[in-house]
């Protein structure tokens, strides 16, 4: 079966719904609060993010505030200099 035979028509509010509700899950399942010396690292190891290498600086400013915020440790880029 093609895959565009089996997509679902989605309203954009249930789409964003599903992806907050996804990371919200991801979040409070794998939350490191603090490391094994009890120092405060508020990380989320569950998680990654690969930025993009044709995405512009203001976009990669704002994906990696986002990101920090949620606790990612494992972030890159594609970018090249």
């Amino acid at each position: 079966q093609l895959l565009s035979q089996s997509r679902v028509p989605l309203a954009w509010d249930d789409a964003i719904a599903g992806i907050a509700r996804h990371i919200k899950t991801t979040r409070d399942k794998c939350f490191v609060a603090t490391n094994a010396k009890g120092q405060v690292v508020n990380r989320n190891p569950g998680m990654a993010w690969i930025g993009g290498c044709t995405d512009t600086n203001e976009f990669n400013y704002l994906q990696w505030k986002v990101i920090t915020a949620l606790g990612v440790p494992y972030r890159d880029t594609q970018a090249r200099v």
